[in-house]
């Protein structure tokens, strides 16, 4: 017996969203789950989202100079083309920082500083125009050179202008100085084991150490 146009129609139909639901669900199966301290695009944006809801709700500074929400939104526009697939937390967390900086709020904050794995050996302690290079005991690791003036090659300058992006008001630079891993993405320098660091002072030639 024939089968009727109609009916027909509709049989095809229905084997077609089969084998299309079908494709997905292998797609679904042969996806790679992602690594853990990952983020996948959709979850980057709904998080972006809702930090742009929040500091619209709650940020005085944002209601009375509407152009930094302005200026926040087509940063987060910027960030969730530059990641159309995943991001790392790490990264993530630096973006946010980013972020919260522009609309220079000293009520907002970002509290955890990113898990990066890669820190600075030393402690550094801003007095007055420089920045002390301190050991383990808070001591100069050079008596005669105390002070940091280059970071793999590079002023001190620009990587406190890289840290100073991530900075809310009255946030002390110096924790975000230390992060080496995040600075040296901000500044696009490839990420190595070691990290040179030169030293200077009054009236004495620079020393470059590692």
């Amino acid at each position: 017996m024939a089968m009727r146009s109609g009916f027909r129609e509709i049989f095809y139909l229905f084997l077609l969203m089969l084998l299309i639901s079908s494709l997905q669900l292998l797609r679904f199966v042969l996806q790679r789950p992602l690594p853990q301290g990952v983020l996948t695009h959709e979850q980057m944006v709904l998080d972006l989202q809702l930090l742009q809801q929040q500091l619209s709700d709650y940020s005085a500074f944002v209601v009375l100079k509407p152009d930094r929400l302005n200026l926040l939104q087509q940063r987060v526009s910027q960030i969730t083309a530059r990641y159309p697939q995943n991001i790392s937390l790490n990264r993530f967390n630096t973006e946010v920082r980013k972020l919260v900086s522009l609309i220079d709020d000293p009520g907002a904050s970002v509290s955890a500083l990113p898990l990066a794995s890669a820190l600075l050996p030393i402690t550094v302690q801003q007095m007055q125009q420089q920045w002390l290079a301190l050991d383990d005991s808070g001591q100069p690791l050079d008596l005669s050179r105390p002070f940091l003036s280059h970071v793999d090659g590079l002023p001190i300058a620009l990587w406190l202008q890289a840290a100073s992006t991530m900075a809310t008001p009255k946030q002390p630079l110096a924790p975000l100085l230390q992060q080496l891993q995040v600075l040296r993405q901000e500044l696009g320098l490839r990420d190595k084991d070691t990290v040179t660091l030169t030293l200077t002072g009054h009236n004495v030639d620079t020393v470059n150490i590692e």
